[in-house]
């Protein structure tokens, strides 16, 4: 059994310093960095019994994460090398070896995690829904119906046809009895489940006469082959069991909504965050609080029954004593879904609003800023607001509520009149009097209609009231001008049903819809800062597949008439869809957009420098990587994997001889010519780089150093951008440079 050293493990994530270095990814046109927010949503849980090593999948674009010290930190994926979408679960063999499961395929690594290579690529591909490893035996649930099986540790395959074609493969588990598995199939409207007695080859069907139409998890007790474990599609239905082979079922309460069933070597059952200690007779909970999050789904160590892993929104919680006290652990772990980003008007303090609570920092403009986090996770933080007159005033909107502190967090209050049924999507304040806030805000379940409304403060958030928007729109993003005119996209991004589209506009005292509006379901709004008649607008049909739903939008008339700049042949827009946040650097009056590739499916920022008449990329995330939020100082873009400062490139292109060298600078991402720019020239000499010259860019972006080389001479350039520039551009310098006399 290997050592055990949990309690060198902080006791709460408050405070989290960068270790190692934060994660920076290099591109042609842009360079980003992680902020250090670490944490996200655990998945799946699989701990090597002869080793520290330690494997978990969380609910992130390449979201497998590694730990070679029993959780204390963590290693992820190197982006420039993998990108394979997002993690399904994690496996391990007796070997040791790791399976993971992702969006693009099976893969093995036989290092402990270190390098992935990709196995069944034929039989599994991206048909895998979900696994499982037992006994020598490798099982993988398909998309269509199938179980690919494998004896072999990967090396080969064998598909399984589970009678319905057409239906998903939710859940396997293994029974005790040798070579026995089942699996859960869900064709959308009724679940269906199948056992196999010979790994795979025929299935049959087990009696769920007693459940529910749809159910997700089979769980079979390692102790005892009769007794199942069913877990139902409806999150307010409790779980089933049967202690004859499926004769009969019965319910039992357990805590939450639980997503997982394991067992641990002496026979306790865990159901989500309950258990049973005595096959399933009696069920009790475990301490499901942690320093700083709250543990919703258990595994047990595979070496060590008093330790356990469980689920939380922010980090991997870990116990020591069966779960009667927890600790948080999440460094290195870059999935949190950050939702939005809020900064004071002096760039130190931001809040982010996340899936696992708030985030803060007071020393943003470090080099390492150091957060606290998660914060008040218990409204499911969605939008957020720091006053630009005073820092410690925040305004937060959640799913079901607006609080607010204005002692920069040391206590909160929550809004009485913030309307419970509508979750909010957005809080923004009047660029005149930052004492008037509107907050927009939509349904939060499925009805027949998705209904909404905005509501204004007057007062910095203290008290609210309805604006009572025309057809109680579910209001999805707002915008407010300069001259104070608020405009309101209308939608619902999170649920299909009916629902108002386009824009809305508020002038004071009565709303208009605006005519010539998108008739879509709107995502985002900006308004020039410097001219109240120009508006841009991003829309998307994320219940859609098709990848020509939605679009940008821009008005030069307060309005009145919309230009779709995504329907323009050839403006760079070609592969852009899902669109979903747009903002403008006002400084510079450079548009940032965020969408999805259509091509690769990857989270992409496009950049415009003209206006949106053009455009060009600026970032590729990763496939399925969503951005949620664009803030500047610099681009911060908030994503499904946590908060990274962006920064453009620009390019050099030179000409040479050897009396004079030519430079001209552009933007990487747009190729647009950079003026009055300083460059810096560097010769080498003697096997060092000394800086020789410096000039500035024309009005045609061209700087010209003149040289004097007798026989062959090395140099290279240097941008480093300064004032506004620094915002928006990293410093890069070009590839080496030879002239040599002719």
């Amino acid at each position: 059994m290997r050592s055990r050293w949990l309690g060198l493990i902080t006791a709460s994530l408050a405070l989290l310093p960068l270790v190692g270095g934060a994660e920076t990814i290099i591109q042609d046109s842009a360079t980003a960095t992680n902020l250090g927010l670490y944490g996200g949503q655990t998945r799946d849980v699989a701990s090597d019994p002869a080793s520290a090593n330690l494997y978990v999948t969380m609910y992130s674009p390449n979201g497998f994460f590694r730990s070679d010290d029993d959780g204390a930190t963590w290693h992820g994926l190197d982006a420039a090398i993998y990108d394979l979408g997002e993690p399904r679960g994690v496996e391990l063999d007796e070997d040791g070896n790791v399976y993971l499961l992702i969006t693009d395929g099976l893969f093995k690594s036989t290092d402990h995690g270190i390098t992935l290579t990709e196995i069944g690529a034929d039989e599994v591909g991206q048909n895998g829904n979900n696994f499982i490893y037992h006994e020598g035996t490798l099982l993988v649930g398909g998309n269509d119906g199938t179980v690919m099986v494998s004896t072999d540790q990967g090396d080969s395959f064998t598909v399984s046809d589970v009678i319905q074609a057409d239906s998903y493969v939710l859940s396997l588990a293994a029974s005790p009895t040798t070579d026995t598995f089942y699996a859960v199939l869900d064709d959308t409207n009724n679940g269906t489940l199948y056992m196999t007695s010979d790994r795979g080859e025929t299935w049959t069907e087990v009696t769920t006469d007693d459940i529910a139409n749809r159910y997700t998890t089979i769980g079979v007790n390692p102790n005892d082959p009769d007794h199942l474990i069913m877990l139902s599609y409806d999150e307010e239905t409790e779980p089933w069991q049967s202690f004859d082979h499926g004769a009969t079922w019965n319910q039992f309460d357990a805590y939450g909504t639980p997503v997982y069933i394991n067992f641990d070597a002496a026979g306790r059952i865990y159901v989500g965050a309950s258990y049973s200690d005595d096959n399933g007779a009696s069920w009790n909970t475990v301490t499901t609080e942690t320093p700083a999050n709250r543990v919703s789904n258990v595994w047990p160590d595979s070496a060590d029954d008093d330790r356990l892993y469980g689920s939380t929104f922010g980090a991997v919680a870990m116990s020591s004593d069966q779960g009667a006290s927890w600790t948080d652990s999440n460094q290195g772990i870059t999935a949190v879904t950050v939702h939005d980003v809020g900064q004071s008007a002096d760039k130190t303090t931001v809040w982010i609003a996340t899936g696992a609570g708030l985030a803060h920092t007071t020393n943003f403009t470090d080099a390492s800023p150091t957060w606290e986090f998660p914060i008040h996770y218990e409204y499911y933080p969605s939008a957020v607001w720091v006053s630009p007159t005073d820092s410690n005033l925040v305004v937060v909107g959640g799913y079901e509520a607006l609080y607010r502190t204005t002692d920069g967090g040391e206590t909160w209050e929550t809004i009485d009149d913030w309307n419970s049924a509508y979750a909010v999507k957005q809080i923004a304040s009047d660029p005149n009097d930052p004492t008037v806030l509107y907050a927009a805000g939509g349904v939060q379940s499925l009805n027949e209609a998705l209904v909404g409304d905005v509501m204004m403060s007057t007062d910095s958030g203290a008290t609210w009231t309805s604006l009572a928007i025309d057809d109680a729109a579910a209001s999805q993003t707002l915008a407010v001008a300069a001259d104070g005119t608020l405009y309101v996209g209308a939608g619902a991004l999170d649920i299909n049903g009916e629902t108002a589209t386009g824009i809305y506009k508020y002038d004071g005292s009565s709303w208009t819809h605006l005519a010539d509006s998108p008739d879509e379901q709107m995502t985002s709004l900006a308004v020039d800062p410097d001219d109240a008649n120009i508006l841009y607008a991003t829309a998307a049909d994320f219940s859609s597949n098709q990848h020509s739903d939605g679009g940008v939008y821009k008005s030069t008339d307060g309005g009145t008439t919309w230009t779709e700049l995504s329907a323009v042949e050839d403006n760079g827009l070609g592969k852009a869809s899902k669109y979903r946040v747009i903002t403008m650097q006002g400084s510079t009056r450079t548009l940032y957009m965020a969408g999805t590739n259509t091509d690769t499916n990857a989270g992409t920022v496009w950049k415009s420098t003209d206006g949106g008449n053009t455009w060009g990329v600026y970032y590729t995330g990763l496939e399925n990587e969503t951005f949620n939020s664009l803030l500047f100082d610099g681009l911060v873009a908030g994503n499904t994997r946590g908060a990274y400062d962006i920064k453009g490139k620009v390019a050099f292109s030179t000409k040479k001889s050897s009396h004079k060298l030519t430079v001209t600078l552009t933007d990487a991402a747009t190729a647009k010519k950079l003026t009055h720019k300083k460059v810096t020239l560097w010769k080498k000499v003697h096997g060092d780089w000394r800086k020789v010259d410096a000039d500035r860019t024309n009005s045609k972006g061209k700087a010209i150093f003149q040289t004097n080389v007798k026989k062959t001479t090395r140099y290279k350039l240097k941008y480093v951008p300064i004032g506004n520039a620094a915002e928006e551009y990293t410093t890069s310098t070009s590839n080496v440079v030879t002239v040599k006399v002719q």
